[in-house]
């Protein structure tokens, strides 16, 4: 049977809440009371929005304790594991923010994803990729460290897409269609095997502001050590 594991907190967190900008949903792996567990086996990652939108898994991640600046993450396979929720977490303006790493493997990993449209981030022989119907981006930023990774989607008439990854500026496009109302999926769904670790996922359904985006940026770096 499923069951809670809860653990204290640890590292030097700033004093900045994600909660202060109302986000859409949050995800966040160092909070033991949030993640459901059978064994090692997450069944249930809850969200911390308030908004309930729960994921759960088509084939479970494990938890992997302690394993980034001290606090829990979770890791998928690349080739099975996921996370979803069946709510339409797509199909809105949003900023949104992965912590994230690469451990292994080539090929797609999704990390924040819907099934169609718009996947948040995405690694390629562990490269970001990101994109937004027609507008794509395949940088030259690895994820093989630790790194928080950031779209901001405007999705309207005069649509924008930016990323970036830990607050440095990688693409800014527009792309040419709007983004449909689709599920959210965490974790790779056979895009090559490998392991990939997510740690904390933050999704708000509106375009903030670049002072609101660096206080988020700030908040991940700062718990999760990243650069």
């Amino acid at each position: 049977m499923g069951h809670a594991m809860r653990r204290a907190a640890r590292g030097t967190q700033s004093s900045f809440d994600p909660l202060s900008l109302s986000p859409k949903g949050w995800w966040d792996a160092s909070d033991s009371a949030t993640v459901t567990l059978s064994g090692s086996n997450v069944t249930a990652w809850a969200d911390k929005s308030g908004n309930g939108y729960t994921l759960t898994p088509g084939s479970a991640p494990t938890l992997v304790t302690a394993d980034q600046n001290g606090r829990d993450v979770i890791s998928f396979n690349g080739t099975s594991n996921y996370l979803t929720n069946a709510a339409g977490l797509f199909g809105n303006s949003r900023t949104c923010f992965v912590v994230c790493k690469r451990v292994s493997g080539t090929g797609y990993q999704g990390i924040a994803q819907s099934a169609n449209y718009g996947l948040i981030v995405n690694i390629t022989n562990s490269v970001l990729r990101c994109w937004a119907d027609n507008d794509a981006l395949n940088s030259t930023t690895t994820l093989t460290s630790w790194r928080v990774c950031t779209q901001r989607f405007k999705n309207t008439a005069t649509r924008t897409h930016e990323t970036w990854v830990d607050g440095a500026d990688l693409h800014t496009g527009a792309p040419g269609s709007a983004e449909s109302s689709e599920s959210l999926v965490v974790g790779g769904i056979n895009f090559g095997g490998g392991v990939l670790k997510v740690a904390e996922i933050l999704w708000y359904w509106s375009v903030l502001s670049d002072v609101d985006r660096q206080a988020v940026e700030s908040y991940l770096r700062t718990k999760w050590g990243t650069p």
